[in-house]
C-alpha cells in the first residue's frame, strides 16, 4: 500500500474518533458534513485534474473519517445503554469477581469488579484499605451505585475521570464499606498463577530492600508506582523522574536490550531480535498482561527494531498501524487514555527526533552510552511536551539533567532489583547481599530526585490554556520534522550527483588522459617512421 493511501486511512479514522470523542454529531449533521466534503473532492477532481491525487486521498481519508465515528459512536452506545442503568442512584446488594488486580492506596482499595448481580457489567469498587482481596475472589457487599464525576486537580486542571474510566470499560463506581469474600479462584487460573507469583516477588524485594527504595525498585521492576507514596510520586513528578517509575517501553526495553547484548558475541541479530521479542513475553506474563503493561510492550518493540535496523520508514508504519489495531479495540484510548498518548508520542519522537538531535551532540562523549540517554531523553521529552503542559501544568526545569544523572544507572537497578526478587525465592539470607547492591544504586536515584525537586526553581506553573494550542503544537511538530526530513533527503540527493559529477568528470578526465596518450604515442610511432625513411 502506497504510504499516502496508508497514512490517509490512518489520520481519518483517528480524526473520526477525535471528531465523535468531544462532539456528538446528529446523524442528519454527519451525512450532510460528509455529503459536501464528497461533492467538494468531486469537484476538485473535474476541475483541477492536477489535484486527482489529493481527491482521492481525501476521499479515502473520508470514508476512514467515518468508520471512526460510527465506531467510536457504537462504543458509546454500548457504555451508556448496559443493564446497570436501570439501577443507577440505587442502593442495592451486588455481588461479582474482582477481574483485575487490586489497587491498594494510603487511604482506599480499589477493586475493578466484573458483576453478575443485579446485571452483569464492569464497576470501581472503592472499599476500606484494611480488606484483604485478590484477583480471582468472588465479592458481596452493598452500595449506590454512581456515575463518576470530573475534579479539579492540581494547576486547575480538570481530571476527566468518568472518560478515562470509559477507556478502561467502566461505566459506574460503588463506594463499598464493607465487603465479604465468598469464594476464591474464580478468576482465570493462569492469570491468577501470574499474579501470585507476582506478589512473592514483592515480598522477596520488601524483605531485602528498606523503605523508600524497595518501593522504587518496585516501580523500576514491576511497575508498582503506588509502592512509592504520594510524597516520593510528587517528588518524582517535579524532578521529571516519574516515567522510569511506571512500566513503560522504556524499562521493558531495557531488559530487552540487556539480553540482547549479553548474546551479541553467540548470536545473529535476527536470533537476537527474536530471543528479545521473547524476554518481552516473559515479562508481560510476569508483571501480568493488563492493557497498560501490554502497550508499553509493543512500543518497546517497536523501538527496539528502529535501533537494531535503522529502518525508520517502516518503522513509522509499524507503530501507526499499531495503534490503528488499539483503537479499532477501544477508540476511547486516543482521546481519555493519556498513558496510550504519551506511550505513542515519546515513540514517535525517539523515531523521528532522535535521530535529527543526535546530529547536532555528536560532540558528546558515547562511554556509558551518555550520549543516547541524553538524546532520547531531551526528544522524548520535546514530543509529549504540549500534551503534557496542559494535562498537568508543570513544567520541569530540571528534567534533562535528572535525567543524565540517572537514567544510566537505572538498567543496572534494574538488573539487581531483579536478582534480589528471584534470589529471594530462594533463600532470603543469600537476598540481602544483592539487595545491599540494589539499595545503594536506588538510594542515590532518590537522592538525585529528592535534590533536584527541592530548587528554588527546579519546576513552574503553567496557565491552563486551550487544546487548540496543542493541536497547534503538534501541527507546527509534523511541518518541521517534514521540512527536515525533505531537507535531508535533498541533501542526499546533491549528495549523490555531487558524486556522479565527480564521477563523470573523473571519466572524461580519464578519457582525455587516453586521447592524449594515444596523440603522444602517434606522433611518437610517425616520428619514428620519418626518422627511419
Amino acid at each position: 500500500m502506497k504510504a499516502s493511501i496508508f497514512y490517509g486511512l490512518i489520520i481519518g479514522f483517528a480524526s473520526g474518533i477525535l471528531l465523535r470523542s468531544f462532539f456528538i454529531l446528529p446523524a442528519e449533521v454527519f451525512v450532510t458534513f460528509l455529503a459536501t466534503l464528497l461533492a467538494l473532492v468531486l469537484l476538485l477532481r473535474k476541475y483541477a485534474p492536477s489535484y486527482q491525487r489529493v481527491a482521492s486521498i481525501c476521499f479515502i481519508g473520508m470514508i476512514a473519517l467515518s468508520f471512526g465515528v460510527l465506531r467510536t459512536e457504537y462504543t458509546f452506545q454500548s457504555f451508556t445503554h448496559n443493564e446497570l442503568t436501570a439501577f443507577e442512584g440505587q442502593t442495592i446488594d451486588i455481588e461479582g469477581v474482582v477481574t483485575e488486580q487490586p489497587d491498594y492506596r494510603e487511604n482506599s482499595l480499589l477493586l475493578t469488579v466484573t458483576t453478575e448481580k443485579p446485571a452483569p457489567d464492569k464497576i470501581l469498587v472503592r472499599t476500606a484499605p484494611g480488606m484483604k482481596v485478590t484477583y480471582g475472589d468472588s465479592v458481596a457487599f452493598r452500595g449506590t451505585i454512581e456515575r463518576p464525576e470530573e475534579f479539579e486537580g492540581t494547576f486547575g486542571r480538570t481530571f476527566k475521570y468518568p472518560e478515562y474510566l470509559l477507556a478502561h470499560g467502566i461505566t459506574y463506581t460503588v463506594r463499598a464499606n464493607s465487603l465479604r469474600i465468598d469464594e476464591h479462584g474464580k478468576g482465570n487460573g493462569m492469570l491468577a498463577v501470574l499474579y501470585g507469583f507476582k506478589g512473592k516477588l514483592i515480598q522477596s524485594v520488601e524483605r531485602a530492600i528498606p523503605e523508600p527504595a524497595s518501593g522504587l525498585g518496585l516501580g523500576l521492576v514491576l511497575g508498582e508506582k503506588r509502592a512509592l507514596g504520594k510524597e516520593w510520586t510528587d517528588i518524582f513528578r517535579v524532578a521529571g523522574l516519574i516515567h522510569i517509575v511506571v512500566l513503560s517501553g522504556y524499562n521493558i526495553s531495557i531488559v530487552t536490550e540487556f539480553v540482547m547484548r549479553v548474546l551479541s558475541g553467540f548470536f545473529s541479530l535476527r536470533r537476537r531480535l527474536f530471543v528479545g521479542g521473547v524476554s518481552i513475553v516473559l515479562i508481560v506474563l510476569m508483571v501480568g498482561p493488563s492493557a497498560s503493561v501490554l502497550r508499553a510492550a509493543l512500543m518497546a518493540i517497536l523501538v527496539l527494531l528502529a535501533r537494531a535496523t535503522g529502518k525508520t520508514y517502516e518503522l513509522s508504519r509499524a507503530l501507526c498501524f499499531a495503534g490503528f489495531v488499539m483503537l479499532v479495540h477501544n477508540p476511547f484510548l486516543l482521546a481519555f487514555d493519556p498513558g496510550f498518548q504519551f506511550s505513542f508520542l515519546a515513540t514517535l519522537g525517539l523515531i523521528y527526533l532522535a535521530p535529527e538531535i543526535e546530529k547536532r551532540f555528536l560532540f558528546l562523549p558515547t562511554k556509558f552510552q551518555f550520549r543516547e540517554f541524553f538524546v532520547a531523553t531531551v526528544a522524548a521529552q520535546i514530543m509529549v511536551l504540549p500534551l503534557l503542559l496542559y494535562l498537568t501544568g508543570l513544567f520541569s526545569n530540571v528534567s534533562v539533567l535528572a535525567n543524565i544523572l540517572v537514567l544510566p544507572l537505572v538498567p543496572v537497578a534494574m538488573l539487581i532489583t531483579t536478582l534480589t526478587a528471584f534470589v529471594g525465592l530462594l533463600s532470603s539470607t543469600v537476598a540481602m547481599f544483592f539487595g545491599y547492591g540494589a539499595y545503594v544504586i536506588l538510594s542515590y536515584i532518590l537522592t538525585i530526585a529528592e535534590w533536584l525537586s527541592s530548587l528554588a526553581y527546579s519546576s513552574f506553573e503553567v496557565p491552563k490554556f486551550s487544546f487548540l494550542y496543542v493541536i497547534l503544537a503538534y501541527c507546527l511538530y509534523a511541518v518541521s520534522i517534514f521540512t527536515l526530513k525533505k531537507h535531508q533527503q535533498k541533501r542526499e540527493a546533491n549528495q549523490i550527483q555531487v558524486h556522479s559529477i565527480k564521477q563523470f568528470e573523473h571519466s572524461i578526465s580519464a578519457e582525455a588522459d587516453s586521447y592524449e596518450i594515444t596523440v603522444e604515442e602517434t606522433q611518437s610511432t610517425s616520428a619514428r617512421s620519418s626518422i627511419k625513411q
